[in-house]
């Protein structure tokens, strides 16, 4: 098991809450989504269950995006001061 429950909106669907559980449980996402589309049609707690965590859960920040937003500031950093060099 992961350590935390979030949403991934960049492995889901719709707003990802079935991949953050499926990543939180340790099984495939289809299994997820089959198991919610149940819960959907068989009582109707599923789609308000399903909206409460969209609301509630905090959207997976990438470590990857994050890192590479750095990456991309630093580049720009280095080529503004490079260019002040240049000019004086």
């Amino acid at each position: 098991m992961a350590g935390k429950l979030y949403r991934d909106p960049n492995q889901g669907k719709l707003a990802g809450v079935c991949a953050g559980f499926a990543d939180y449980i340790g099984i495939d996402v289809t299994i997820v989504r089959i198991i919610w589309l149940v819960m959907v049609f068989a009582a109707s707690f599923g789609l308000l269950l399903y909206l409460a965590c969209w609301i509630v859960l905090p959207e997976r920040r990438d470590v990857v995006k994050v890192l590479r937003a750095e990456e991309v500031s630093a580049e720009m950093r280095s080529a503004r001061d490079a260019g002040h060099s240049e000019t004086e």
